[in-house]
């Protein structure tokens, strides 16, 4: 499992300043729409492409608020001519507040990212816990059809978590994203047992 790890990379290392580490570039995964803004895609594209270069092959944009990343980086990605060689963490729904309640909206999403990122599967599509069963209906059918590898939630903070292990409980997830650190261990009491 791959950790997401805000970074910049070098010729052959990824430096991860909240870790206060140089790493392997193959040892991150790569969540560039939070490490560099996207006013600076000639940065960006250098980034990316050491950090292909060092055997990084985990791209997520799925955390990002930025409503522009995931353009800029399929744009990056298929100028340097990588984006079939990456494990893409997209974000299933657009936007980050409000409801998520449109199943049209997500069928557009999904849509939109096999066409952004020219590929005819997305490996990882991430949703938040508050999408409505019709929007999960979508995503569903989706991974169904082969258009979704594996399709998962997230949640970032500890009110949610009724929510989210709601979803755990009715949703078939391949994989969960949460927030667990040394200040924030709700995960786990609720959310690791009952992931496992």
């Amino acid at each position: 499992v791959a950790a997401k790890i805000t970074a910049f990379a070098t010729k052959d290392r990824v430096w991860c300043p909240h870790l206060k580490v140089a790493l392997d570039a193959s040892a991150c995964a790569e969540n560039a729409a939070a490490a560099m803004p996207m006013s600076d895609p000639v940065a960006l594209k250098a980034v990316l492409r050491a950090f292909f270069d060092n055997g990084g092959r985990v791209f997520d944009t799925g955390q990002t608020s930025d409503a522009n990343a995931e353009q800029v980086h399929a744009t990056l990605a298929e100028e340097l001519g990588i984006q079939n060689e990456l494990f893409l963490g997209l974000k299933g729904y657009p936007g980050r507040s409000g409801p998520v309640s449109d199943p049209d909206v997500a069928k557009a999403q999904v849509d939109s990212l096999l066409a952004r990122f020219k590929v005819r599967q997305l490996d990882m599509v991430v949703m938040p816990p508050a999408a409505e069963p019709r929007v999960w209906d979508v995503m569903k059918e989706a991974k169904r059809e082969g258009r979704i590898r594996y399709l998962g939630a997230s949640v970032t903070s500890f009110g949610p978590f009724p929510l989210f292990e709601s979803v755990m409980r009715n949703a078939p997830l391949d994989f969960i994203t949460v927030d667990y650190r040394i200040d924030m261990r709700g995960a786990e009491d609720r959310i690791l047992p009952l992931a496992q």
